[in-house]
């Protein structure tokens, strides 16, 4: 009997709570894929009485930088007393993460209750005959509810996947399209060509609402959204990179001047900045439609805390970087800012990604930047398998593998993102070691709340 108890007891300690089921009920979706199309999103909508009809968007598509722009848009329509939704993704440690109101997460609760509802909505597409609808469709008609009936002033709304079938594309006209940075990702779903990929951002644009894009656009890619601001009679505002000076970059720090105005960001990286000035064109364009900004408000958007998993510096000296970069306009930048802020400092790197990303470009890039490089891996049937991972760094060179005798030029598997952070946190061996966890999103949960426990305990058990 003794031991029966102790085994009901450990089964009860793992009894999952209702949040627990909501969340793993919309990240179970995840088996229905990706699928173009706006019927099973619009009629997701209309079982729930059609909330995007009472909103009123800012909307955000870009291969790259949409996440860090919406959030600092967000933030500074906050600062100026607006209730303001956020919609992004993906999330790094909690699901709630996607859907904020005045940089506060969803709270458990209103989760467990929209996820029921979303259960029955779900039920009834279904009995509509309609396939069944995607994690992201689910949960994109759950933000346009939660934010209804918390009655926000205005709501940014970052795509998921390209903007013309993308389930945000459901809301009509926004006040305001904004496009980031475009590049070569997701070539399956959006095509294969940069012209192509930027045609599907451009369903966000819709007569009546003007466009921000972002400065330095691939050529292919802008000719394009210009002919369709052209062709829809929209204004198509730029920010001018000749008025645009970067004054201060260190690690956790920007600070750049832009229209004989001074901001600063607790960002690592040039392209946060770059960034910046797509969000404060965007901010400008919202003043001159009425909304009570004021440079102080767009100031504070700015230096907001960006979202988890961005050039996420968890701790200087030694520098703990998580990057969620998972593609090569993205890598690209990662390596830049290692190239410029991090010089000549040892570099150690744990990286995983998705096999349909292009990760015969990107691990290369990591790999013979690396002092220390260990192969490892999101998890999941998309992942590429750490082995994979690390054949891809051998053959980049890792360095030229270069100081062995030193403990450099290491090459190693990791079989998942938890054993890895810890690895590689004992490869630290000074103050001025760069110790980064990038790759695909996936890769950064558990990551992060080892790399934390890591920081908060080095000095109790000695880890670097």
């Amino acid at each position: 009997m003794k031991k029966e108890g102790k085994t009901l007891a450990k089964r009860r300690k793992h009894v999952p709570t209702e949040y627990d089921l909501a969340v793993d009920y919309i990240l179970g979706l995840s088996r229905f894929g990706s699928k173009l199309s706006l019927d099973r999103a619009q009629a997701l909508n209309k079982a729930l009485g059609n909330p995007q009809k009472k909103l009123t968007f800012i909307h955000v598509a870009g291969t790259n930088g949409k996440g860090s722009t919406s959030t600092m848009i967000a933030a500074a329509l906050t600062a100026a007393g607006y209730k303001t939704g956020l919609y992004t993704s993906p999330s790094v440690e909690r699901f709630e993460e996607r859907m904020q109101i005045d940089n506060q997460m969803m709270s458990e609760e209103d989760l467990v209750a929209a996820v029921a509802e979303m259960k029955n909505v779900v039920k009834s597409v279904l009995a509509q005959g309609l396939e069944h609808p995607t994690e992201f469709e689910v949960a994109t008609s759950m933000a346009f509810a939660f934010f209804a009936r918390q009655n926000c002033d205005v709501v940014v709304l970052e795509t998921g996947l390209g903007g013309r079938f993308d389930a945000t594309n459901t809301i009509g006209t926004p006040i305001l399209s904004v496009i980031t940075s475009i590049s070569m990702d997701h070539t399956a779903y959006l095509g294969d060509t940069l012209a192509k990929i930027a045609y599907e951002k451009c369903g966000i644009i819709k007569s009546g609402a003007p466009v921000v894009c972002a400065y330095g656009q691939p050529e292919e890619a802008f000719d394009v959204i210009q002919k369709d601001c052209a062709e829809k009679g929209v204004q198509l505002i730029v920010p001018d990179a000749e008025i645009f000076t970067l004054t201060k970059e260190a690690p956790g720090e920007l600070e750049f001047t832009y229209q004989n105005t001074s901001y600063r960001m607790n960002q690592t990286g040039r392209h946060f900045a770059e960034n910046a000035l797509t969000a404060i064109e965007a901010l400008k364009a919202l003043q001159g439609a009425g909304f009570r900004l004021t440079d102080e408000h767009i100031q504070a958007g700015v230096a907001t805390t960006l979202p988890a998993g961005r050039m996420e510096l968890l701790l200087k000296e030694p520098y703990i970087i998580l990057d969620g970069a998972h593609n090569i306009d993205g890598i690209r930048r990662l390596t830049e800012t290692l190239d410029t802020v991090f010089a000549g400092r040892r570099l150690i790197t744990v990286m995983g990604m998705y096999r349909d990303k292009d990760y015969a470009a990107c691990i290369p890039e990591l790999a013979k930047r690396s002092h220390v490089f260990l192969a490892s891996s999101p998890g999941g049937s998309r992942a590429l398998k750490p082995l994979e991972v690390m054949d891809i760094a051998i053959a980049a060179g890792i360095g030229s593998m270069r100081g062995l005798e030193k403990g450099e030029g290491i090459v190693g598997l990791q079989e998942n993102a938890y054993k890895g952070a810890l690895t590689g946190a004992r490869f630290i061996q000074n103050n001025s070691d760069v110790l980064l966890f990038c790759g695909s999103f996936g890769m950064l949960k558990d990551a992060k709340a080892q790399l934390t426990f890591v920081v908060n305990n080095r000095a109790k058990y000695n880890i670097f």
